[in-house]
């Protein structure tokens, strides 16, 4: 019996990983692999996490519980626990719907995670709210080069390319232009012709 390979569109892998993640996920909360944390600073995270949910939790009102919101996230996602970190990052942008280390958090959570879909939605949103910040513009195009939509990364790269920031860094944008047109399947670097 001979085997073979057939090409699969990035599409198609995405949507697959997406699915096949959404039914291991379901009905229950997401669990990083965190072997590599040293058991101490393991410790002293959930210490933490323990610590702040108590003061969350004995609270009098929202106010005080916002002192806590964003150090329990952070405890979550450090231990790995990405769905209940993500929940209490999105406490925190109900009162500021654009809070830079929430967006980008759960992003990077749902990145790994394998929820592309979701992951661009929250980089989209942390774009819209920093459009001139370069690891923000950079790492949205990369999750939507990651998806396969070349042509919106190349719209974001030129509306970036036309700012006075932009000009500033051409060394950047032209690095870009590289990737799009590489995953495009053009030359990165076009010849020059004459006549």
């Amino acid at each position: 019996m001979q085997l073979t390979h057939k090409k699969i569109s990035l599409k198609a892998t995405i949507l697959f990983s997406t699915l096949l993640t959404a039914v291991i996920l379901s009905g229950c909360g997401y669990q990083k692999d965190i072997s590599y944390m040293p058991a101490d600073v393991k410790q002293k995270t959930e210490e933490s996490l323990q610590e702040n949910l108590k003061k969350y939790n004995s609270a009098k009102d929202d106010s005080e519980k916002s002192k806590y919101v964003e150090e329990i996230a952070f405890n979550y996602m450090n231990l790995g626990k990405y769905t209940d970190s993500i929940k209490y990052y999105e406490k925190l942008l109900e009162t500021n719907s654009a809070y830079y280390p929430a967006l980008n958090n759960i992003a990077v959570m749902y990145d790994e995670m394998g929820e592309t879909l979701k992951a661009l939605t929250y980089e989209q949103k942390l774009y819209e709210a920093n459009s001139t910040n370069l690891q923000v513009i950079e790492k949205f195009i990369g999750m939507l080069l990651k998806d396969g939509q070349l042509d919106n990364a190349q719209s974001i790269l030129e509306t970036y390319a036309g700012t006075d920031e932009g000009k500033g860094e051409m060394a950047f944008v032209s690095s870009m232009f590289s990737e799009i047109r590489s995953a495009k399947g053009l030359e990165a670097n076009p010849k020059q012709t004459t006549k």
